[in-house]
Parts: C-alpha cells; sequence; structure tokens
C-alpha cells in the first residue's frame, strides 16, 4: 500500500511546480492590475461548484470530520459585494459516517432560488511519517446537475499542510493544489487554487473564536481575465452526536 500510495503522490506532485508557477503569475498579475483597490478581509466560498466537503479554502482535502461529527456551517459569497440580492448564502452539513467517511447536505439561496446538493467522501489511507493520506468523493450530487468527482491527497511537511489532488466536472477539470499553515494558536492562513474558467485562486484566513467554532474569510482572484473578485464569509462550527 505504501508503494502505491507513493506513486499516487507522485504524479500529483510532478505537476505541484506548475501549479505554484500558475499561483505566483496569477497573484502578480492581480496585483499589478488592483494595486490602488482596497480590500478587506472576508470568508469561504460558494461560485460555480455546490454540495461541498470538507475543504481548504475551497478545495477538498483529505480530511474527513470524524465519527459522530456534525460539522455546521454559515456562508455568504459576493462577487465582490457580501449580503446583497447578487450574493450567495448557504448552510453547509458533514456529517462523520464512522472514521473514513462523511456525507453532506448543503442549502444554498439567492434572491430567486433555492438549491440543494449532496457530497459524499471516503478516505481511503491514513497519514504516516511516509505517505499522505488519501481521500476520494463525489459532490455536486442533485437531479438534473453533473456530479463532480475527485481524488485528493493531503500530508503535513514541516509546518505546512499541502494538499494535491485532481478534480473533474462539468465545472471543473485538472490539478487543485492548497497550501495552509498556522499563523499562531488561533490565527491560520491558507491559499488553494482550482482549475476552471468559473473558478479561482483563493487567499484564505482563519480565526478561532473557540468551542469547536471558527470563522474563515477568502478573497478569491478569478481564473478567467476580467473575472469579478469574490469575497466571502463562513463561520463554522465542530458539534459531537455521540453519547
Amino acid at each position: 500500500m505504501y508503494w502505491q500510495t507513493n506513486i499516487i503522490y507522485g504524479i500529483l506532485a510532478k505537476d505541484l511546480a506548475e501549479v505554484r508557477g500558475r499561483m505566483r503569475n496569477k497573484l502578480e498579475r492581480y496585483f499589478a492590475r488592483t494595486a490602488p483597490l482596497s480590500v478587506g478581509i472576508t470568508v469561504c466560498a460558494i461560485t460555480a461548484c455546490c454540495g461541498y466537503p470538507t475543504s481548504l479554502n475551497r478545495i477538498p482535502t483529505a480530511e474527513t470530520v470524524g465519527s459522530g461529527s456534525l460539522l455546521l456551517e454559515v456562508t455568504n459569497c459576493g462577487y465582490p459585494r457580501l449580503l446583497t440580492t447578487e450574493s450567495v448564502s448557504g448552510i453547509l452539513t458533514q456529517f462523520g459516517i464512522g472514521e473514513r467517511l462523511e456525507f453532506g447536505i448543503d442549502r444554498y439561496e439567492t434572491d430567486d432560488t433555492i438549491e440543494t446538493y449532496f457530497n459524499v467522501k471516503a478516505r481511503l489511507i491514513d497519514e504516516n511519517n511516509r505517505q499522505p493520506s488519501l481521500s476520494v468523493g463525489l459532490m455536486d450530487l442533485r437531479r438534473g446537475c453533473t456530479p463532480t468527482s475527485y481524488a485528493v491527497a493531503s500530508k503535513q511537511v514541516g509546518n505546512m499542510r499541502t494538499h494535491l489532488g485532481v478534480i473533474r466536472g462539468s465545472y471543473a477539470h485538472g490539478i487543485m493544489a492548497g497550501i495552509e499553515m498556522d499563523i499562531t494558536d488561533h490565527w491560520w492562513f491558507a491559499i488553494d487554487y482550482l482549475p476552471g474558467m468559473d473558478n479561482y485562486l483563493r487567499l484564505g484566513i482563519s480565526c478561532d473564536v473557540g468551542s469547536g467554532a471558527s470563522i474563515l474569510a477568502t478573497f478569491g482572484i478569478p481564473n478567467s481575465r476580467g473575472g469579478r473578485a469574490e469575497l466571502s464569509i463562513t463561520f463554522s462550527t465542530t458539534l459531537s452526536t455521540g453519547k
């Protein structure tokens, strides 16, 4: 199992330098165009994809919520203004079925529509000193919607946690990648990239507010030239459903 995992991670890792280059170039181009613009901190995500599992700023990770745990998230996402008639609000839930499986129901609302999506994720391999954890999943599960499939590996490397995977769906197709690290005991920073013309390179910062709750803010730089920036905010809390 060890050599199989390393082969999978090696195949994904060969594209990491290219993805990092895209991230760096996109940041340089974007902030060169928008240097005079002052942007405030924001939080988590919803755009072309729905029915989201546990994730970084936006890309799925190999982690699952854990047996008997319920992850509850309340989010609002604007392009770029939050809490307007054009923004999207959502209530996202992920429930742990054993240590390796999670199932989610996500409900999104705009000014004139309400939609519900489902997702499922299974962790196939646990992380250790020599190999990453590996999970596969499906999201955007809804009648009339094309499901999105993905495989993602996650591993701690020094003081950073890295995530690398492949995703295939109607809105995203290709390599996804992300890096996260703790700033202090209560603050966390992450950057991730989701492929697709309707998607974003996202910068996120999260604050632990205690009792298993946190607030995550993200700023999304559009992949498409001339696309609108994305701001979003998400409050998350983890509840135990066990006795």
